[in-house]
């Protein structure tokens, strides 16, 4: 009797853990996979933890310089998701190409440029075109966050 019990339960648990890890590997594979309405979500998520820290004009700023900047950035992780999946295929081989592996890690390497080149320039207008006190809040939680 209770060898049932124990039983069904563990069946139980292994199903909601496998269904989980399913349901979570196909947000990934999504994700990862250039699913637009899933990297809108991301990026969305992204945006409004950052301008939650923000109120009235500076808030304003903020989102008007991410949304001038948006494009460049969704592009450029578009083609740094496709450049390390080309480089990982290439590894999974029998024998890789090194050709094909330098020209996608030389992709990814470009694309990370023109993430960082977007992420930092909008940093640079921020710090343009907010006040001292958003300035501070803001420096607050990059380094609050970078320290986690």
């Amino acid at each position: 009797m209770w060898k049932n019990i124990i039983l069904a339960i563990s069946l139980a648990m292994n199903v909601f853990v496998l269904g989980y890890a399913g349901y979570s590997a196909y947000q990934f594979r999504s994700f990862i996979g250039g699913d637009k309405a899933q990297m809108e979500i991301h990026i969305d998520k992204v945006q409004n933890r950052f301008l939650r820290h923000l109120e009235g004009q500076d808030k304003v700023a903020a989102e008007r310089i991410i949304n001038a900047r948006r494009p460049i950035i969704t592009k450029a992780v578009r083609e740094l998701h496709a450049a390390r999946r080309d480089a990982m295929q290439t590894l999974r081989t029998e024998t890789p190409d090194s050709a094909k592996l330098a020209a996608a890690l030389s992709r990814s390497q470009e694309a990370t440029s023109q993430l960082n080149e977007a992420l930092h320039g909008g940093l640079r207008d921020m710090a343009r075109d907010l006040s001292p006190e958003a300035r501070r809040k803001l420096g607050k939680r990059i380094r609050r966050h970078g320290d986690n």
